[in-house]
């Protein structure tokens, strides 16, 4: 994306991992917005790196947490339905 964003000019967000010195590793989102003149040509580049490894812990738990409600519903001994207030079926185990 980067590789892509310099040489269009077009802005860019990337998400990796950084390691750090004493080897553990963080998760980081990089935004990159250009600054252009009139006639669009990019005269420098603005980036902003914000360390997202909390937002990343939380959306994997929460993966996690979905995985297991999901098994627990599948091995019930009953039927379950889930409708939309309309009344259109959204599950049915």
């Amino acid at each position: 994306r980067a590789k892509h964003g310099f040489a269009t000019g077009e802005p860019f967000t990337n998400r990796f991992r950084r390691i750090l010195r004493d080897g553990s590793y963080r998760w980081i989102e990089a935004r990159a917005q250009p600054l252009k003149d009139k006639e669009g040509t990019v005269l420098q580049w603005y980036i902003a790196s914000i360390d997202i490894e909390e937002e990343m812990k939380a959306q994997e738990a929460l993966r996690e947490r979905e995985r297991f409600l999901w098994q627990l519903v599948e091995t019930l001994p009953a039927m379950i339905d889930c409708a939309a207030p309309n009344g259109e079926p959204l599950y049915r185990s």
